[in-house]
């Protein structure tokens, strides 16, 4: 028997509508109440070649239509000022995206990155490696591998970190993703997550409170796999950058409800 990994079985659960309709009525019932909350309105950004997830980005779209979010699609390169802006399964290729979304963050829209850099090459690893430091001052890991099996281009991208492995929490804790914010929930874990350094976040490890200032930039961590801090949010001007190292949107596509829960909750709140 061919063992099918759970990236693949999330993938064909993504062609599924009628799945994610059934299983995303509670988000629908409450789309009023996130509408009322979005003073504008959300953009949703979809990456072209640089969206390496493509079914998060499906999975995304398809969560806010059936929660009845006003949102429009837009291209990587006409992005403007909005309340919320997602960006689903993308890697940071360019100087001039990261300072798009810096800027943007800087003037009052939540901006929310969810990395697919784990499932790109080395080189645009790498890249956003050095991107997210210099724009966001947020310093990444090798991405770690979640389960057995996973695809073997993890210990490609651990290169990046001098050729050290990383080897991810036991099996026996999986498959969780534990949400401290915008709600405490968990969600399933997507084969592979970017972990995010504490010295970066200036974020007690012992105590798990992190150093916040009136003034200056802060980084809190917002969902962990055991100990490892695997998504953060970023205080930036007048808004927010957040960061999700481990993929939502193939969830939101299979219909899971906890991920659809959290997707709630985040426009509520942010």
């Amino acid at each position: 028997m061919r063992l099918v990994s759970r990236r693949r079985l999330l993938g064909c659960a993504a062609a599924v509508p009628l799945a994610l309709h059934t299983r995303l009525n509670g988000l629908a019932a409450a789309g009023s109440q996130v509408r009322e909350r979005i003073l504008d309105h959300c953009l949703l950004v979809d990456a072209g070649e640089q969206c390496v997830l493509p079914e998060s980005l499906a999975g995304f779209a398809r969560a806010l239509a059936a929660a009845s979010v006003p949102h429009r699609r837009i291209g990587p390169d006409v992005i403007e000022s909005g309340d919320f802006i997602l960006v689903p399964g993308a890697v940071l290729h360019s100087s001039v995206f990261a300072d798009t979304l810096s800027r943007l963050a800087r003037r009052g829209s939540v901006v929310v990155y969810e990395s697919g850099a784990a499932y790109a090459g080395l080189e645009a690893f790498r890249i956003e490696q050095h991107l997210l430091r210099t724009y966001f001052g947020a310093i990444i890991e090798a991405p770690m591998d979640l389960w057995p099996g996973a695809p073997s281009g993890a210990a490609i991208l651990a290169a990046a970190q001098g050729g050290e492995r990383r080897n991810g929490p036991p099996a026996a804790t999986l498959p969780y993703v534990h949400y401290d914010w915008p709600s405490t929930t968990i969600v399933r874990d997507f084969s592979r997550a970017i972990p995010l350094s504490y010295a970066a976040m200036g974020f007690s490890r012992e105590a798990h409170r992190p150093v916040e200032s009136a003034h200056e930039p802060y980084h809190r961590p917002i969902a962990r796999i055991n100990d490892v801090p695997v998504c953060c949010r970023l205080r930036l001007g007048d808004g927010q950058f957040v960061f999700l190292g481990s993929p939502l949107g193939p969830h939101l596509a299979s219909g899971d409800r906890e991920a659809q829960a959290l997707l709630q909750s985040l426009l509520s709140r942010s």
